[in-house]
């Protein structure tokens, strides 16, 4: 099992539990972030934005592909972040790094100085 950071359209961030995204059969680590997501599809977004919060590494959302399509609520924390004020990021998400074809999470740590400082500016989120 692999830890993830989930940010959720209600300004909660929290660490979830998914299989390896590099099992044999990845259809395990893509019904977690179905289930996560509550999504049937998901869709990887580069988030270059947040290169500056984790240098050498290709930030990434997934997130649910045809959340606009259900009228789910904005999320206003990835939204900003991802092409703001051309796009939107709607329902639940979580961040990852690509590397080559494959999408890992960050660890445990890197979420923690990510949330910390997010936190810090942003005072509405909960962790």
């Amino acid at each position: 099992m692999e830890k993830w950071l989930k940010i959720s359209a209600d300004d909660h961030l929290s660490l979830v539990e998914l299989p390896s995204s590099l099992d044999d059969s990845c259809s395990s680590f893509l019904n977690g972030c179905y289930r996560e997501l509550d999504c049937d599809t998901i869709e990887i977004v580069r988030v270059s934005q947040f290169d500056v919060f984790f240098k050498g590494f290709c930030p990434v959302l997934i997130i649910d592909e045809c959340g606009k399509l259900k009228d789910k609520r904005c999320n206003s924390l990835c939204s900003l972040f991802y092409a703001a004020p051309f796009d939107f990021i709607v329902g639940d998400a979580l961040l990852g790094h690509r590397v080559g074809p494959d999408i890992f999470p960050f660890t445990v740590e890197q979420y923690r100085t990510f949330v910390d400082t997010i936190c810090s500016v942003f005072s509405n989120l909960k962790f």
